[in-house]
């Protein structure tokens, strides 16, 4: 009887799943109002994918490209998710950020002729 390793023949589901949040992530991290449901499916995703690695490894599952997949696309949208967000609150600091509503209350008293 030879040795062979057995080959896995079943996939991950926690693999498979972890991509998909993972690509979810990637896509809505764009969108503008939407991009904020992108850190939660990126959390989810690294996670799912950790996960899913140690369960692939210790089950001899395959799925370990999908897996890995998924912590790359989740780990990506919830850096640019990061990003943007930060960059989008940084760009909405001005007076009133700082307590100085003077500028702010002018533009409404000005007088429209």
């Amino acid at each position: 009887m030879s040795r062979e390793a057995i080959r896995p023949t079943n996939t991950s589901a926690v693999a498979v799943l972890s991509l998909t949040l993972g690509l979810l992530a990637l896509l809505l991290c764009w969108v503008p109002v939407l991009g904020i449901s992108a850190f939660p499916l990126g959390c989810f995703a690294v996670l799912l994918a950790l996960g899913g690695l140690r369960n692939i490894r210790r089950a001899n599952l395959a799925g370990r490209g999908l897996a890995l997949a998924g912590l790359t696309t989740g780990g990506i949208g919830l850096l640019i998710a990061t990003v943007l967000l930060i960059t989008f609150v940084q760009g909405f600091r001005g007076p009133a950020w700082d307590g100085d509503w003077r500028e702010l209350m002018a533009f409404f008293e000005a007088d429209p002729r």
